[in-house]
């Protein structure tokens, strides 16, 4: 499966809707049922970590979406195919919700990461935020007096744009 962006996110909702409504058809074979469910799940997992990371950035608007989706879905007059729909759009936030609060607990608790992978259960990687030394390596490189020098523009005196780009390259390089 391709990598999942706002761009396409539509488009892989579409696709999965379209193939749970072709493996819950009672008259496909067993063998294409069984190949069609492992690719739903795959899918399923990979929205609900892409889900996962916009969650982190505003968790209390994901939280009303799902209970948006919930009093939808509980409306007296919706047919029993847009049910299944939001169904599943319910689901996506649910996982991605889930496996959000569970990248919580496993930055506080890392224990716990054993067990949620032998419950099978989707963890978002947690983000590490950068190490003091990462940090300064990214300001740029230090005076012998330990003070930090930085550049007007991101540009050193005397060198083109592009001169300055390709020192930069080099010295990325060479600290890699």
């Amino acid at each position: 499966m391709s990598k999942i962006t706002a761009a396409n996110y539509d488009s892989i909702v579409a696709w999965l809707k379209d193939k749970i409504a072709k493996v819950n058809n009672p008259a496909i074979d067993p063998d294409s049922k069984t190949k069609l469910q492992k690719n739903i799940d795959i899918t399923r997992k990979e929205l609900q970590l892409y889900l996962a990371a916009e969650v982190a950035k505003d968790d209390e608007a994901w939280r009303s979406k799902r209970i948006s989706k919930a009093v939808e879905m509980d409306h007296p007059l919706i047919t029993p195919e847009k049910k299944a729909e939001l169904m599943i759009e319910y689901d996506l936030i649910d996982g991605a919700i889930l496996a959000y609060q569970r990248s919580e607990y496993v930055k506080k608790y890392p224990s716990v990461k054993d067990a949620y992978e032998k419950l099978g259960w989707i963890v978002a990687e947690p983000k590490e935020e950068a190490s003091t030394e990462e940090r300064s390596a990214s300001v740029g490189p230090s005076t012998p007096s330990g003070e930090r020098q930085f550049e007007i523009g991101g540009k050193e005196a005397g060198k083109s744009n592009d001169e300055a780009t390709q020192d930069d390259y080099a010295s990325a390089a060479a600290w890699l």
